[in-house]
């Protein structure tokens, strides 16, 4: 009986750390295209993914959105080197306050004569 055992890739810092420079260049949030054509050294779409990825997860970047909406934001020192679009809302409301009602001082004064009495 032969047991493999699989290591994962050893992947260069040398790349994380070309991805994360590239990122940096664009402090609002670039997607994996724009990221792909700033970079130094040519990374294949699906491996740059990756390091994305990788990256994400070790708390250096922020990934926002899905899909080809997908954006990266590079974390420095804690906090994200961008600021991130405010999403405005305008609320309108029309707001009805119950008027609290009495009851007409004719059957107030009928009320205290009868009691009265």
């Amino acid at each position: 009986m032969c047991h493999i055992i699989i290591m994962p890739k050893h992947i260069p810092q040398n790349e994380l750390d070309a991805v994360l420079r590239a990122v940096g260049q664009f402090p609002e949030g670039v997607s994996v295209k724009d990221i792909s054509m700033v970079m130094e050294q040519l990374l294949p779409r699906r491996t740059l993914q990756r390091r994305l990825g990788q990256l994400v997860d070790q708390k250096k970047l922020v990934r926002t959105g899905k899909g080809r909406g997908t954006r990266y934001i590079k974390i420095v020192r804690g906090s994200l080197i961008a600021t991130l679009p405010v999403l405005k809302i305008e609320a309108h409301a029309e707001v009805y306050i119950p008027i609290p009602t009495s009851p007409p001082e004719s059957s107030q004064r009928s009320k205290m004569s009868s009691s009265v009495s």
